[in-house]
């Protein structure tokens, strides 16, 4: 929902790319004026304002004091060799909150001691808690937001922690497109980063551990998929991120049935481990 407020998505609202935000970095790994290491989920800046804008997307039970506590002591200089910025400078920061409003109450009570504001989402609408320190923002988001369309869910389709369902789903699904590509070949390789760079549109904003978390978790599904489904056709090469995928036109309809299994709900461990 956030990155679809940087960008032209149809049926969804632009007023972040409105203020000349861009999705600087995802998972960014941070540390604030104490040293302490912090992983907000997403930052975001505006050349136009010199500003940069932290969120952190929790659900009401998941936002704890420590983390809390350390966000608050992210300062400028924490970010400012991150943010892609023309004068860093100039640069200001501000630190907020994302959550469904039903789940608001308790990321409200945390951070009320900080002064973070937050962004709260029901299916109709996104309404501002409390102040930024940014008068653009505050002027901005000085009304609810209201939310016609549906949420652009293709920046970010699954996360590292998602079911394997899920993200089996997406992998084996730009594997056939690969090999509809590739229709005329007797076989292809692919690394993790190829498939990735594929399903993902924001993948370059993704920080370093942030992908290797990824890369690992659809390297693992891909070697389970070879063991226990494809090991005719899909092979890893050893000591290389690279997957050598043969008889195309075979394997490509084993990767369609698994698909089609994946559509009738059926869960990949019943059918493939």
């Amino acid at each position: 929902m956030i990155i679809g407020f940087c960008n032209k998505v149809a049926g969804w609202p632009s007023i972040l790319k409105d203020l000349g935000y861009k999705v600087d970095w995802i998972e960014p790994k941070l540390f604030n004026s104490e040293g302490e290491r912090v992983v907000p989920d997403i930052m975001l800046t505006s050349n136009k304002f010199c500003h940069s804008l932290i969120i952190e997307c929790k659900g009401g039970k998941s936002a704890n004091k420590e983390q809390i506590k350390k966000l608050s002591r992210l300062t400028v200089e924490s970010i400012k060799d991150r943010a892609s910025i023309y004068d860093p400078s100039r640069l200001n920061l501000d630190i907020c909150f994302a959550s469904f409003m039903k789940d608001s109450e308790n990321i409200i009570r945390l951070t009320k001691k900080y002064s973070f504001p937050a962004l709260l989402f029901s299916d109709t609408q996104m309404r501002r808690e409390g102040e930024f320190k940014s008068k653009h923002l505050n002027e901005k988001l000085t009304d609810a937001i209201h939310l016609d369309g549906y949420p652009p869910t293709n920046y970010i389709p699954f996360t590292s922690d998602d079911d394997i369902n899920l993200i089996a789903s997406y992998v084996l699904q730009e594997i056939v497109s690969i090999t509809l590509k590739h229709s005329r070949d007797d076989e292809i390789t692919f690394d993790t980063e190829d498939i990735l760079e594929r399903i993902f549109p924001v993948w370059k904003k993704f920080d370093i551990e942030a992908k290797k978390k990824l890369r690992n978790r659809v390297d693992n599904i891909l070697r389970e998929i070879s063991r226990r489904k494809l090991n005719e056709y899909l092979k890893k090469i050893k000591g290389r991120p690279t997957w050598v995928a043969k008889s195309l036109q075979a394997f490509r309809k084993e990767c369609e049935k698994l698909l089609e299994d994946l559509g009738k709900k059926y869960t990949i461990q019943e059918k493939l481990f």
